[in-house]
């Protein structure tokens, strides 16, 4: 699995996540809030763009919440009309975790908090 991020601003962060699953995933940290640039504590998801192929399910959560979503196929999550979706508590971790073979690629358009 391949995470990179693409875009790290003052008030933006860009994620792309691809890889080829072949049985299971464990729980993998995609973004840590601080790791990021300009003292970023939180972000919240505005956008999730993803392909999942089939006899894959991909699942996307926080550190402490849990999962937040389950991916399959292929779509765009856009979350700016409800405000994006966002962890209960700062510094949470967005991890990913897979079951099943096959390739995704995901791109998280995130907001800094």
């Amino acid at each position: 699995m391949d995470i990179k991020v693409t875009r790290d601003g003052l008030k933006n962060v860009v994620v792309m996540v691809h890889g080829e699953v072949e049985g299971s995933l464990d729980e993998t940290v995609v973004i840590d809030p601080s790791t990021l640039q300009h003292e970023c504590k939180q972000v919240k998801l505005d956008q999730i763009l993803y392909s999942v192929e089939g006899g894959l399910k991909v699942r996307i959560g926080w550190s402490e919440d849990g999962t937040l979503l389950p991916l399959e196929g292929r779509g765009l999550l856009n979350y700016y009309p409800f405000d994006s979706l966002q962890a209960s508590s700062v510094g949470q971790k967005l991890w990913i975790s897979a079951t099943g073979s096959g390739a995704f690629h995901i791109v998280f358009d995130m907001t800094k908090q």
